[in-house]
């Protein structure tokens, strides 16, 4: 049996467009020191600074300067007591430890120090992170925020709408043995042979399915997706929107400023000579749309 297996999962549903996906996002891990060190020196390279073992985090904007200042200057959400906004700046100046550099059209939001309290969790796994341990899912959606916006349709026959992605692993004996033995401190020791059967189980396969397109369907099988037992789990359900319109509405329109961001939110945590995680996703004209929903 070999050590390292592979898992290649591949999905399509509906009418997906390709060539033009409304919504999409991609999270990678990706270990060892020559994976990890090309994010952590591209992101030194960019922006300047080393962020090992720091969360980053970066916004396009058409106003970054704007952005930066009201994000540097924010003290507490405008329907927060007293108490709370103090809790808040108290929390921002010792525990968040936020810092922002504008970077031309770009906001990078990062921490002044590192997470020292992951290392040593991260430091017992280092020696098996050495490039054979992977993950990387990518999810790509047919529907913009401004479509689902103007369907209001719920969230059983939002999914029928076009989507597809793809889920991509690898993993390594050493790893599982490892996650096995750290596990130990809070569950009882495993059987020896249980890393191996896991890893035996997954073997290398590819999986590749792609299911009906709605549209397709006979009209009577399509409005069961808008049945009204679905609708109390929509996201546009009038009683639902009504609250987040009293409750999160004024806290949108304080955060104005967000309306500026353009382009993809990437973020990133990189841990020099042994992982780092990337997340990107378009995140534009989201904020906007949702704040015309909830002003209707």
């Amino acid at each position: 049996m070999s050590d390292i297996k592979e898992v290649d999962i591949r999905f399509k549903m509906g009418d997906f467009n390709a060539s033009s996906p409304g919504i999409w996002g991609t999270f990678t891990l990706v270990t060892g020191p020559a994976n990890a060190n090309q994010v952590w020196a591209e992101l030194q390279g960019r922006y300047g600074e080393d962020y090992s073992s720091k969360p980053v985090v970066v916004f396009g904007s058409d106003d970054a300067e704007s952005l930066k200042t009201f994000l540097e200057n924010f003290d507490g959400f405008c329907v927060d007591t007293e108490e709370e906004k103090a809790k808040f700046l108290e929390d921002k100046a010792n525990l968040l430890k936020p810092t922002f550099k504008r970077v031309g059209d770009e906001l990078v939001i990062s921490r002044e120090e590192p997470i020292a309290e992951l290392e040593p969790f991260i430091g017992g796994f280092q020696d098996v992170l050495d490039g054979n341990c992977s993950f990387e899912f990518t999810l790509e959606c047919n529907k913009t925020p401004a479509q689902m916006h103007a369907e209001k349709n719920n969230i059983i026959y939002g999914m029928h709408n076009g989507y597809q992605g793809r889920v991509d692993l690898k993993l390594s004996l050493a790893f599982l043995e490892r996650a096995f033995d750290m596990g130990t401190q809070f569950a009882p020791v495993p059987e020896p042979e249980l890393a191996k059967s896991m890893l035996n189980f997954f073997k290398k396969y590819s999986l590749n399915f792609e299911t009906y397109d709605v549209t397709s369907l006979p009209q009577e099988l399509r409005d069961v997706f808008k049945h009204p037992m679905f609708e109390q789990i929509s996201f546009f359900n009038p009683e639902l929107l009504a609250n987040l319109k009293e409750k999160l509405l004024p806290v949108l329109q304080q955060f104005e400023a967000l309306s500026s961001v353009s382009g993809p939110l990437r973020i990133y945590y990189p841990i020099k000579d042994t992982l780092a995680i990337k997340l990107e996703m378009n995140a534009v004209d989201w904020f906007n749309q949702f704040v015309a929903l909830l002003s209707e």
